[in-house]
């Protein structure tokens, strides 16, 4: 259906590492307009960046779902530069864990489990004492013996390598911890639940749909 009205809600914001651990931002603002690209130009504009860095602004603009040329859009209530604050960017698929305690071994790795070395571990269970090995990716640079405290292997392609993980984790004594699954959609069996310590999340295979 045609939008009639764009709302993007500025009240709360977040800000950096996104779109699950950033910075939360009290911003006050809420931007509306009848064309859709327009809305989120001014808003890109009002959060420091230009409309081009949205790389789906200029899809839809070419498209003909509006315009993202701040000179053909007019601006009412607020000024522009009343409201204007910089919000910094998330990273982006970076592949790296954020944290100091976390080393990856990776290799022959794809987007999936690529995009997931930032949330695998998530931050609340890292233990600041200890050192976690990561393992991803169909050859991962395997060590002859792991060095860290607990070794997570994470996604189906790994598992190729579990005869040559294990007997990298005997001469520590670690018992390797794998997570099983192809993620973004692995990440949603109860295994990777488990995993992550949360099993009490309902979860169902049957879609229930809604007849009429």
């Amino acid at each position: 259906l045609p939008p009639t009205l764009t709302v993007m809600d500025g009240l709360v914001i977040q800000e950096g590492l996104g779109p699950r651990f950033g910075t939360p931002v009290d911003w006050g603002v809420i931007i509306m307009g009848k064309d859709p690209v327009a809305t989120e130009a001014v808003t890109m504009l009002a959060m420091g960046h230009e409309p081009y860095e949205q790389m789906v602004l200029p899809i839809a603009e070419k498209a003909g779902q509006g315009t993202m040329d701040p000179n053909q859009i007019e601006i009412l209530g607020s000024s522009l530069d009343s409201i204007r604050r910089y919000c910094k960017v998330a990273p982006g698929d970076y592949w790296l864990n954020s944290d100091p305690h976390i080393i990856e071994y990776c290799g022959g790795t794809c987007w999936g489990c690529g995009l997931w070395i930032q949330y695998t571990p998530y931050p609340w269970e890292i233990d600041t004492n200890k050192k976690y090995a990561l393992v991803v990716g169909n050859t991962p640079r395997l060590p002859d013996i792991f060095k860290e405290d607990e070794v997570i292997v994470l996604g189906n392609c790994a598992l190729r390598s579990k005869r040559q993980i294990e007997k990298a984790c005997a001469g520590k004594g670690i018992k390797p911890q794998f997570i099983a699954g192809c993620p973004p959609y692995g990440h949603r069996k109860p295994g990777y639940l488990k995993a992550h310590r949360i099993e009490n999340l309902p979860y169902t295979k049957k879609i229930k749909r809604i007849k009429g």
